[in-house]
């Protein structure tokens, strides 16, 4: 799909939604909007689907996998000829659409492809409606479905996971609903949600201090609450036992090694990620190869990861006396930090930082976060877009032009984020937001 074209649709829901949240003439049906919204995006992401079959050789390549999960089980999966960088719980999502195939099989190619496509399809709808649940709690009927549409019409959303057919908006929903659960003091959800996080994606590894900081945060305000502390460790040691329940058909050191080698499956300093290393030109570098004092790209990438989770914990210990903490903007700051300057990430790992935005500006509604939503929405879509133009052979001549700018882009933008959760003010109450409302 044209990268202006997406950019145009993205204009205009951006305008008619700034419109709209300030409009007070606008009617709205709390019994049935959220469903009609909800039925309304579950039948353009489908026909979307349909329509464009993304980049055929990753489908391809995630159905062979699906054959292999299903024909051999769980312990023969993993084997050196198989490159395979994803988790357990993404292989028994494979294995459940492998079935759904074997039983009823789909007439054509394309209703193949849909079918490996739909779970991304599934979980945008669900972040829909936590966003929607976030927002009504927050603010109000009219703007939650404001918000909520002009999330599912996101065109950053949908090229993601009903064109491109990749898995992101999955463990991105349980990093959103983790969030959601530390700002509402539902530490024992968000740390199921972690979890299935974890057992997803590795990527989710960059949100586990934004879940210390909240433990530290709950475990602060109920330490003289023996029940919550001791729940709270029960509910841990249950949710560690569950994973490692879901991990052992695959064998225990077979999956440590493939989240201790994540880095191992990437050759390249950046692939196709529109980041400060293509703002430089260093994108292409292999990233074992050396850059200062016999560090490599690889052990430069380790180090900035661990410095962006000392920072994010720096940081909580300065504010962890306020009342209440916007984890989703700490969750947000932390994709950003890690996709702008760590080495290895792809295109498509900015995405998260959509929602999370999105959700940041529900709990603390400030213009800056408004506008940074709709910054990264836009680079994420334009990266992601010209990612699959370039795989699929459609690029246009100003790809590298393009790349330079959105790399630009995402670099200041993350600062900016990053000086926001810095000087972050604790949330409103919901008649606090209401009052300024009014103003």
């Amino acid at each position: 799909m044209n990268t202006i074209f997406l950019t145009l649709i993205l204009v205009i829901v951006f305008a008619s939604g700034s419109f709209l949240l300030k409009s007070n003439k606008l009617e709205t049906n709390k019994k049935y909007g959220i469903v009609i919204i909800i039925f309304v995006s579950l039948i353009i992401e489908v026909m979307i689907a349909l329509l464009y079959p993304g980049f055929t050789p990753d489908l391809d390549i995630i159905m062979s996998w699906a054959k292999r999960i299903y024909t051999y089980g769980p312990s023969e999966f993993y084997s050196p000829e198989v490159a395979m960088p994803y988790p357990p719980l993404y292989l028994y999502t494979l294995y459940f659409l492998q079935l759904i195939k074997e039983t009823v099989p789909p007439n054509t190619l394309t209703q193949t492809y849909l079918l490996y496509k739909f779970p991304a399809i599934v979980f945008d709808i669900l972040t829909t409606f936590l966003i929607y649940k976030a927002a009504e709690r927050k603010l109000d009927d009219k703007k939650a479905l404001i918000l909520t549409s002009l999330y599912i019409l996101n065109p950053a959303i949908f090229i993601d996971s009903c064109i491109w057919g990749q898995t992101d908006s999955v463990f991105t929903f349980f990093i959103v609903l983790m969030c959601i659960c530390l700002m509402e003091h539902k530490i024992i959800p968000a740390g199921i949600s972690l979890g299935a996080a974890l057992l997803m994606k590795q990527q989710s590894l960059a949100f586990v201090p934004v879940f210390i900081c909240g433990l530290l945060f709950e475990l602060e305000r109920n330490k003289k609450d023996l029940k919550f502390i001791g729940k709270t460790m029960i509910a841990g040691t249950v949710t560690a036992i569950m994973m490692l329940i879901l991990c052992i058909p695959f064998g225990i050191k077979t999956m440590l090694e493939q989240y201790l080698n994540t880095l191992d499956n990437y050759r390249a300093v950046s692939l196709n990620a529109f980041n400060i290393w293509s703002l430089l030109r260093l994108e292409n570098e292999s990233l074992f190869s050396t850059i200062i004092f016999e560090l490599t790209y690889q052990n430069i990438g380790t180090i900035i990861f661990i410095a962006i989770a000392i920072f994010l914990l720096l940081n909580f210990f300065d504010k962890r006396k306020e009342s209440e903490l916007n984890f989703a903007l700490q969750a947000a700051t932390a994709i950003a930090l890690v996709f702008t300057f760590s080495t290895a990430m792809h295109e498509r790992y900015l995405f998260a930082a959509v929602p999370l935005v999105l959700v940041s500006y529900i709990y603390n509604p400030q213009k800056k976060l408004w506008i940074l939503y709709w910054v990264f929405s836009f680079c994420s879509c334009v990266n992601i877009s010209e990612a699959l133009a370039w795989l699929t052979g459609n690029t246009s001549f100003s790809y590298d032009i393009i790349k330079i700018i959105i790399s630009g882009i995402v670099t200041v933008a993350t600062f900016s984020l990053s000086v926001t959760y810095m000087n972050q003010f604790p949330i409103p109450r919901k008649e606090e937001i209401t009052e300024v409302d009014k103003q």
